[in-house]
């Protein structure tokens, strides 16, 4: 999942193209199902059906989710509620294709997950991904106050989760604020909270994710936007290319239009190939390459 500001950006270009769209809505439906694995997050917060929810989050980044996104957009009750639905397929849209790169550029397991060091690699990549866009962007963004919504807005789009039947009523709400509270609580643009979070584990997602936006002079030698065009393969299929972050961009917003021309069209899952899940991965292909940029890793990648 490229990190909250990348898809937030994303958003605020593609809305220009549909203004019947609710803005606010879209704006979180493009962070996808990201909420669902954030419940809990954070020490403080309850842990009441975080195991749950954090499973349904790694589920849907792992499914053919065309089917029950068209599902959700047949049961949303008003422009608000489908415009959040069509943000879940942008969120997809650069995911599916973003993923390729960030993971080849920050490693995985042998069995293509993520865990410990590889983990603390992918949060910090994607981290630092961010902190570059926003420097190229000129701007300096609290990603953990992206949205101003109201409870019954949020509320709204809990209730339509939850009539498909797998989460309860409240549950999206929950995981909302816990997205939130913990974006707020990781951003450190001061650097002044990066040495608690390094006495949590200088290896820990904590560390990683908190990334402030002045870097290390290691960290700011990595071409994370890719401006170089420096080739990389897609961890499963193999495929080569050198596309610029920005580039990916512009291709997930073309993928995203191309869904939206066809949208009520039953053909579309023929037009675009949903059975590539989040990851970029499609149905039995396993991550195989990667050329990790972090020293600590590289080691591990052989």
């Amino acid at each position: 999942m490229p990190a909250a500001y990348s898809h937030h950006r994303l958003a605020l270009e593609v809305i220009n193209l549909y203004p019947g769209l609710h803005k606010e809505a879209f704006c979180l439906g493009s962070q996808g199902p990201d909420p669902f694995l954030y419940r809990g997050t954070l020490p403080w917060q309850t842990r009441d059906g975080a195991k749950r929810l954090n499973d349904y989050g790694e589920r849907l980044h792992h499914s053919d989710i065309h089917p029950l996104y068209s599902k959700l957009l047949s049961l949303a009750e008003d422009e608000w509620q489908r415009s959040y639905v069509k943000g879940l397929y942008l969120h997809y849209c650069l995911d599916s294709l973003a993923h390729p790169y960030i993971f080849y550029r920050s490693g995985f397991e042998e069995d293509g997950g993520l865990r410990g060091l590889t983990k603390f690699s992918h949060g910090k990549f994607e981290a630092i991904l961010d902190a570059v866009l926003q420097d190229y962007d000129g701007v300096k963004v609290n990603p953990g106050r992206l949205f101003r919504l109201k409870e019954d807005e949020v509320s709204s789009i809990s209730r339509l989760w939850a009539s498909l039947g797998e989460v309860k009523e409240r549950d999206f709400l929950s995981c909302y604020h816990d997205f939130n509270q913990t974006q707020s609580f990781l951003y450190s643009p001061s650097g002044l909270k990066r040495p608690f979070f390094y006495l949590l584990g200088p290896k820990g997602l904590a560390y990683g994710m908190s990334y402030p936006h002045f870097l290390k002079r290691a960290d700011r030698g990595i071409d994370v936007l890719n401006l170089g065009h420096k080739e990389y393969l897609e961890p499963s299929s193999g495929a080569a290319h050198s596309y610029s972050f920005l580039e990916i961009l512009g291709l997930a917003k073309e993928k995203f239009v191309e869904v939206m021309d066809h949208l009520l069209d039953p053909a579309l899952p023929r037009i675009v190939d949903f059975s590539i899940d989040h990851d970029g991965d499609k149905p039995g292909e396993r991550k195989t390459y990667s050329d990790p940029c972090f020293a600590f890793l590289k080691e591990k990648s052989k």
